[in-house]
């Protein structure tokens, strides 16, 4: 009896660290736990939207539709390929992100009452934003807003353009 009994046990305890992998041979495998979303990678500024006080144009707007920025440790967004803007950020295509590793939230009726924009304007469905900020002061990236749906949104000018994660 004793022996069947510590069979018995052996065999429960093996069985208990039997794990199937996905395809169904067993090995041991923990469940695969998607990364957290990281705000590092490529945009494509793909929209933007007026504010009711804005001082650019439309025509000025459009220029900036297509252009990249990169995030890693810095934000890298190239100001020269911008006609309008190459001759204000002259060597400011690079700014480092102050807390990229602690960004802060804010809700939606803050945002209006700090940019007099409401989210909905922007096509942003959620009641909280991201925010990651930069170094650099008076600089279309010093502040960049990050959606649940992973587009990140910049004001410049009065403009907010609206970026979608291309890599």
């Amino acid at each position: 009896m004793k022996i069947s009994v510590l069979i018995l046990t052996v065999l429960l305890l093996v069985s208990c660290n039997y794990r199937f992998t996905k395809e169904g041979r067993g090995v041991t495998v923990e469940k695969e736990i998607p990364e957290p979303f990281t705000i590092k990678g490529t945009y494509k500024i793909t929209n933007y939207v007026f504010a009711e006080i804005s001082a650019m144009e439309d025509q000025k707007a459009k220029e900036w539709l297509g252009k990249e920025l990169v995030i890693d440790e810095l934000f890298h967004f190239n100001f020269d390929q911008i006609e309008g803007y190459k001759d204000l950020f002259v060597g400011q295509n690079e700014c480092k992100c102050t807390n990229l590793a602690d960004p802060y939230t804010i809700a939606a009726e803050k945002f209006y009452d700090s940019q007099n924009v409401s989210l909905k304007e922007l096509n942003v469905t959620e009641q909280m934003l991201t925010i990651y900020e930069s170094e650099c002061t008076d600089y279309p990236l010093e502040k960049v807003a990050l959606t649940n749906d992973h587009r990140l949104i910049f004001n410049w000018d009065g403009v907010y353009f609206i970026l979608t994660k291309t890599k």
